[in-house]
């Protein structure tokens, strides 16, 4: 599996197999080197599903669509805000408006903490949800 974070500033990415991360590497946005260029020597043979999360917008979103069908065969899995889920409501009126990056920070800390908590991003922007 392969695991992007298309982030405002950054491309992260995670390869996995057999529930193990093996490799994972970044580009910059910001650079005049394209970050997907940069990731041709991920999208390699044998990965089976691709799972991302995009704040990067809709031409990033299309730009991974098409390299991921080109290159492996397959249809990216783009993840998305929903109203509930793994315990927490989106305390947003559209939840297509809260980035999908600050949601998944929060659905992976309410599987490790059974309390209320704080989650504070530092990306581009600093963040910070209370749940």
């Amino acid at each position: 599996m392969l695991a992007v974070d298309c982030g405002n500033s950054r491309v992260k990415w995670a390869r996995y197999a057999g529930g193990r991360m093996i490799d994972r590497g970044s580009a910059s946005l910001l650079d005049d080197e394209d970050p997907l260029r940069v990731m041709d020597s991920v999208l390699v043979p044998g990965i089976e599903r691709v799972v991302v999360a995009n704040v990067a917008g809709p031409a990033m979103a299309e730009r991974l669509r098409t390299a991921t069908r080109t290159k492996l065969g397959i249809v990216p899995e783009f993840v998305g805000v929903e109203p509930l889920a793994h315990g927490i409501e989106c305390g947003y009126r559209d939840c297509s408006t809260l980035g999908v990056d600050r949601w998944l920070a929060m659905i992976a800390a309410r599987s490790r903490v059974d309390a209320a908590f704080a989650v504070v991003g530092a990306g581009t922007a600093v963040t910070f949800d209370a749940v």
